[in-house]
């Protein structure tokens, strides 16, 4: 894809791997802070917009699998 690159993030919970394809010159400027998420990459949905900023900083990312598994331990952990 002329244009693009790919973006992938490993889920903390069971190592997979998501990746995303994003334009080139959006995920250059955005690795340089020059834009929030929601504005460099719009076509994106919530999810998606996760993982670049996970696969930026290299930070935490939990896969769409995961998510509700893990946010509803979270829920239940808290209502007790």
């Amino acid at each position: 894809m002329e244009g693009k690159t790919e973006v992938s993030a490993t889920c903390k919970e069971c190592r997979g791997v998501e990746t995303v394809h994003v334009d080139e010159a959006a995920w250059q400027r955005y690795l340089l802070r020059e834009g929030l998420v929601t504005t460099m990459f719009p076509d994106l949905d919530d999810a998606d917009r996760e993982l670049v900023m996970n696969a930026a900083r290299g930070g935490w990312f939990i896969c769409r699998v995961c998510w509700p598994i893990v946010f509803a331990e979270t829920d239940e952990q808290e209502s007790e």
